[in-house]
């Protein structure tokens, strides 16, 4: 699950965005109440996608929370979350990997099929518990930059990223 929010005022002339792992359907509530004005979008795949071992691959985006700046398509580049408003924007992504105790798990934040602006990466968990995390960054958008996030594993096969409801 990749999502963005932002909240953007002329009057404060702030431009940011807020997205995760918890629903943040709670933030787009108070900022719309704080600011007058919410755009962002939340979007997730509905299915379990599987990642090849050791290869870069972007996680597919088919359903969405909410997308108030039509930053996001379901069906075409679906993997992308496209900027129509410039500014700086807090970018997170969260990922539910199925249980394997093989090898590591990283994910990124891909910007334009070009540049990783952030990543992470854990070893494979010990417990089935342990296959979730995510990874954030604060990145300056201009209009049409898209990000998309991507994962890689090395378990020796295809590792499943889970859908798992409302967070990942």
């Amino acid at each position: 699950d990749i999502a963005t929010h932002a909240a953007l005022t002329a009057t404060h002339g702030v431009a940011g965005t807020i997205a995760g792992l918890a629903d943040i359907a709670t933030h787009a509530a108070l900022l719309t109440g704080i600011h007058g004005l919410a755009l962002g979008a939340r979007a997730y795949h509905n299915a379990d996608q599987a990642i090849p071992n050791t290869t870069w691959t972007v996680v597919a985006l088919n359903s969405e929370r909410f997308d108030t700046d039509t930053i996001h398509d379901n069906t075409t580049n679906n993997s992308r979350l496209t900027c129509k408003t410039a500014g700086k924007y807090l970018i997170i992504g969260g990922i539910s990997w199925a249980f394997n105790t093989t090898g590591t798990r990283l994910i990124d934040i891909y910007l334009n099929n070009t540049t990783s602006l952030a990543r992470n990466g854990v070893p494979a968990p010990a417990s089935a518990s342990g296959g979730e995390f995510n990874v954030s960054t604060i990145y300056p958008l201009a209009v049409n930059d898209y990000v998309e996030l991507r994962a890689n594993q090395n378990s020796g096969g295809n590792l499943n990223v889970s859908a798992t409801p409302n967070w990942s």
